[in-house]
């Protein structure tokens, strides 16, 4: 049985992990945490839009990947051994998402926004609001952001520090020295 004394992780992403080919930054910090050796929920709210892929799955002893309707945060908190701290990092700023957070928040969790993109733009089109994103800024313990642009931007907007955190490589996934194919997709220089 894993040990339940130390970090549980709760991912609050917008698409499955196996989505963009499992490329994408949440998973990727999913797959460092577990790497380390804690605990991972991975809940998702939107359906997978990579078709090619949809099959992938990604699978160890100490990860759990939900649907957002099949999860309860009161469930969630009422699982957790007494010693595990829960930490909660939010990817999307859903209003659904803000009052999960809240609600384990008040429970003891730490809470981090970890804004990705500009979701004001049509990435965010049908369920962004400025509203939740910028009550996420004011009551998450700790807010990150991608890129230099979307940093400066929510310091002007909230008046708070946040911390820039910019994507990065696995290098676990990449065999150095390795010859790669070039793909087909991919033009001629």
């Amino acid at each position: 049985s894993p040990d339940t004394s130390g970090t549980h992780f709760l991912i609050l992403s917008g698409v499955p992990m196996h989505d963009s080919g499992g490329g994408q930054r949440a998973a990727q910090l999913a797959r460092e945490l577990l790497h380390r050796n804690h605990r991972v929920t991975f809940v998702y709210r939107f359906p997978s839009s990579d078709r090619v892929r949809q099959k992938s799955r990604f699978a160890h002893e100490n990860f759990t990947h939900t649907r957002f309707e099949d999860f309860s945060a009161r469930r969630f908190n009422l699982e957790r051994a007494p010693r595990e701290r829960i930490v909660v990092l939010l990817e999307f700023p859903l209003a659904e998402y803000r009052a999960m957070a809240s609600y384990l928040r008040r429970r003891g969790a730490l809470t981090i926004y970890d804004c990705i993109d500009a979701w004001d733009t049509s990435l965010g089109y049908g369920w962004y609001t400025r509203r939740t994103e910028d009550a996420l800024v004011r009551e998450c313990d700790v807010v990150l952001a991608s890129a230099r642009t979307l940093k400066d931007d929510l310091e002007r907007r909230s008046g708070r520090d946040v911390s820039l955190l910019p994507n990065a490589v696995n290098t676990r996934i990449f065999k150095r020295g390795k010859r790669y194919d070039r793909p087909a997709q991919l033009p001629q220089a």
